[in-house]
């Protein structure tokens, strides 16, 4: 396929440019193809903190009976269940925390993803989990949170099961 000669080649600098432009331009490209490429560790270190720099979207969440003028942060709240968690279990480890509330603030919900040590007691490491979520919940907002039962507020689900530490090791890097 030809080009018609009034079409400027992309490739090409467009021969419209001042003089001083263009050599503005050659003297940039020249700068660009002589400057080091980074690391891939350093770009990816970068990016990693970009990424944790990126504010989160939190809800807040209101507190229960008496302390209803009391909301929490969902953000404060994952935190205080993952430092609770990963201070206790040791054949398990916090993949995600989920909070999900009502329209009116009310905590409808905390859902944890878990990764397992092979071998491990799954039921035991369900029920560990359930109750030490719950005491986190009752030690934040009172405990009128779980009168009517935790079993409507917490939800536990094993994703995914490794041979190492879960702590230590992703489970998606295994064969």
């Amino acid at each position: 396929m030809t080009r018609p000669d009034d079409l400027p080649d992309p490739g090409r600098p467009s021969d419209d440019l001042p003089e001083r432009g263009a050599i503005d331009l050659a003297a940039a490209t020249d700068q660009l193809r002589a400057r080091p490429t980074d690391l891939p560790v350093e770009v990816a270190s970068r990016v990693l903190l970009r990424a944790l720099a990126t504010p989160r979207p939190a809800q807040l969440v209101r507190g229960f009976d008496e302390h209803a003028f009391l909301r929490v942060s969902t953000s404060v709240l994952t935190d205080l269940v993952r430092r609770r968690l990963d201070g206790v279990l040791a054949d398990g480890a916090v993949r995600r925390i989920r909070c999900t509330t009502t329209r009116d603030e009310r905590l409808e919900g905390v859902t944890v993803d878990l990764v397992a040590r092979y071998g491990t007691d799954l039921r035991f490491l369900a029920t560990a989990t359930h109750d030490l979520v719950g005491d986190v919940l009752r030690e934040t907002f009172g405990p009128e949170v779980t009168d009517g039962g935790s079993a409507a507020l917490v939800h536990v689900h094993v994703s995914d099961v490794t041979r190492g530490d879960p702590r230590l090791v992703d489970g998606h890097d295994e064969d």
